[in-house]
């Protein structure tokens, strides 16, 4: 039925009643304009959404939930050497081994994926090598932060010249086998500017180690000179030191004049 409809609204006027319904009735049924059913709880479309059709192309998908993904053969090794040596390293983290060399190295990780697959013997080796260079490093990076930042600056340099090396390599492989329409002097040319860049970054590397073994050499030279001005000081007070001993081997009081390395047994 429709109620706006100009017939429906002139019956509506017009007849009283029980004969209005049943006229308006008829009147839509027989002029094919029959009311649609109820909808049922299963009919009714779902709710559209009030978004912009833009908006909704723009929307972006719901995440998938993440799959696992298979590791790759040479990490799990790499990853499975380094926990062999737990025992013999207990205290080491292998994953802070591993970001380490990862971020700073990660041609040492590829050497040692290398190496296992080729000999595990000789890629043990490797790997223990590795963990003992990177406790060297902890080491000196909490006794001195200014020469760890030096040593992890030649650590960067040594590990792009390894890189620049083995492109070069790969290149000149290349080179013998050029007939697959590859450009000779392509290749030529391309060798040589890896080549220059190997070059000035291994006196780069030279430099660092140099300046970095001077600190060291000053360093030790500094400790030498105060280890000298307390012997100095020592045979000065010979009487004081052999007495203050005495006193300590006999019971006798052992109270010294001057609490200073220079007149202590044990310095």
């Amino acid at each position: 039925m429709l109620p706006g409809h100009p017939w429906t609204l002139r019956l509506r006027r017009s007849l009283p009643g029980a004969s209005r319904f049943f006229a308006i009735a008829g009147l839509t049924w027989c002029c094919g304009l029959r009311s649609a059913p109820p909808r049922t709880p299963a009919s009714t479309p779902a709710k559209r959404s009030s978004a912009s059709p833009a908006a909704q192309r723009a929307a972006p998908a719901p995440a998938a939930k993440p799959s696992a993904v298979a590791t790759d053969p040479a990490t799990a090794r790499v990853r499975a050497c380094f926990n062999g040596l737990r025992k013999e390293f207990p205290a080491v983290n292998v994953g802070r081994v591993i970001r380490f060399y990862r971020k700073n190295n990660p041609a040492a990780l590829d050497r040692l994926a290398a190496a296992l697959q080729a000999d595990p013997r000789a890629g043990r080796r490797l790997a223990r090598e590795l963990v003992e260079h990177f406790i060297d490093l902890e080491e000196t990076r909490r006794s001195s932060p200014d020469e760890y930042v030096r040593l992890l600056e030649i650590e960067k340099l040594e590990a792009r010249c390894l890189e620049l090396s083995a492109q070069a390599r790969k290149l000149r492989t290349a080179l013998k086998t050029s007939g697959r329409g590859e450009d000779p002097a392509k290749i030529r040319r391309e060798i040589t500017r890896l080549e220059a860049e190997l070059r000035q970054l291994i006196d780069r590397v030279f430099t660092a180690r140099q300046q970095n073994q001077l600190i060291a050499v000053n360093r030790l030279e500094a400790e030498v000179a105060e280890l000298r001005k307390i012997i100095q000081q020592r045979d000065a007070n010979r009487k004081d030191i052999v007495s203050r001993r005495f006193r300590q081997l006999t019971g006798a009081s052992a109270r010294a004049r001057r609490n200073t390395p220079a007149v202590q047994w044990d310095w």
